[in-house]
């Protein structure tokens, strides 16, 4: 089985190589004490290596109030566990809150640009990694969205079948916007902060959510997925819920994909991811640690610049690329590592 290995020492590490080395992969790694989520995908199985059946995660960290820790986390087709210093955790969700990571990605613009559904990741992996009752809701949510999904794209399931799924569906959608609602409404004051201190005065960023439905109470909920049964059956798929929202980055009151800039989009973002960072360490007591994948290039003197400025050098960071960026070159701060140097050659 190929191994990689890497001790992080100090507050700032560049990992260096080529295209399809594995750079991704190894943030994406340390990503998982979070939310056991990647950020990159929403399939599990991609992240086990190609023609094997399970991958393993091991890590040693250091936290700011718990001291040491060792955590092995499996990864298997449809199972995932947990051991924290040798023993197995009962429930996935104990790790929620503990080790926060932010993960800034050469693919963010598709927060701007891109489709609800990596919008939807975003804030559910912010979420997800701070708050336990949101993990489990999400859990939940997905688990009973599968198992209507499944009925109603059976012709010989019954309306019986298809409504027992719907009481656990609506109980776990009620929590879920609420508490996505609230969490996007601290996000996007905290993107007008962080957004002011990378480009001059004058434009103003808002995060606008657009829930699905607007009923707050399991019993509206209810309501609606029994008037849409019949719609759903026809489409053999839930047409209304929570997997269907999504949130809008604006900029001075216009939709931001539409009318903003190139490098006002690029702003947003990493004002977004930023502010992302400040929410997790306000939420988990701990700091987390910035995985910076393949950006570093992408961002002008003045975006890196206020990158820095704004970290103020509270966070760890690892970033990878391609190059190192000149700036970062001359840096003391970073230690550099080739991914080559890390990764055991297959016995």
């Amino acid at each position: 089985m190929p191994l990689a290995r890497l001790s992080l020492e100090g507050d700032a590490t560049f990992i260096l190589g080529g295209n399809g080395a594995g750079k991704t992969s190894l943030l994406e790694a340390m990503s998982l004490v979070s939310a056991m989520r990647s950020f990159r995908t929403g399939d599990p199985r991609t992240m086990i290596r190609l023609g094997a059946k399970s991958a393993k995660v091991f890590c040693t960290l250091s936290h700011e109030r718990d001291g040491d820790a060792s955590i092995e986390i499996g990864l298997g087709h449809g199972a995932r566990t947990v051991r924290m210093d040798g023993n197995p955790l009962e429930r996935v969700s104990d790790l929620v809150g503990r080790f926060p990571t932010a993960v800034l990605s050469s693919q963010d613009i598709q927060l701007v640009r891109g489709s609800p559904t990596s919008r939807r990741r975003f804030v559910d992996m912010m979420v997800a990694s701070a708050d336990r009752m949101y993990f489990e809701a999400l859990r939940r949510y997905g688990k009973a969205l599968a198992g209507r999904n499944s009925l109603l794209k059976s012709r010989s399931s019954s309306v019986a079948e298809i409504a027992a799924f719907e009481k656990p569906l609506a109980d776990a959608a009620c929590v879920v916007v609420s508490l996505r609602g609230k969490a996007l409404g601290e996000l996007g004051a905290l993107v007008k902060e962080t957004y002011s201190a990378i480009v001059p005065a004058g434009e103003i960023p808002e995060l606008v959510y657009r829930p699905d439905f607007e009923e707050t109470t399991p019993e509206k909920v209810l309501e609606l997925f029994a008037e849409s049964r019949e719609k759903d059956m026809a489409k053999g798929a839930t047409t209304v819920g929570p997997h269907l929202d999504d949130f809008e980055p604006r900029l001075n009151g216009r939709l931001a994909r539409d009318y903003a800039s190139e490098g006002q989009q690029r702003g947003l973002v990493l004002a977004l991811r930023l502010a992302e960072a400040e929410w997790l360490g306000a939420r988990t007591l701990a700091e987390p640690v910035i995985l910076a994948d393949d950006i570093m290039g992408e961002l002008d003197p003045a975006r890196r610049e206020a990158f820095w400025k704004i970290l103020g050098g509270k966070s760890q960071v690892v970033a990878t690329g391609t190059e190192i960026p000149a700036a970062e070159a001359r840096d003391g701060r970073f230690r550099v590592v080739k991914i080559a140097e890390i990764v055991a050659p297959e016995a």
